[in-house]
């Protein structure tokens, strides 16, 4: 993980550089709430959390927004 985790409503958000991972965890347990993938490409930002909706940016020059 080269960017930063976030925590956002008792959720934990980061996103992985070699797998190309965004992982959401309980913030209290540790569990994994989900996980969504970037078609492999590395992740180096750090998400951010607006209202119900975390953004990333990804090596392929996009911006996603997951809701």
């Amino acid at each position: 993980m080269i960017g930063s985790a976030i925590v956002e409503r008792g959720r934990v958000y980061f996103a992985t550089s070699d797998t190309g991972l965004l992982h959401a965890l309980d913030a209290s347990s540790g569990a994994l709430l989900g996980t969504l993938e970037n078609r492999r490409w590395p992740t180096f930002s750090s998400p951010a959390v607006a209202g119900d909706t975390v953004y990333f940016g990804s090596m392929d020059g996009h911006v996603y927004a997951v809701h």
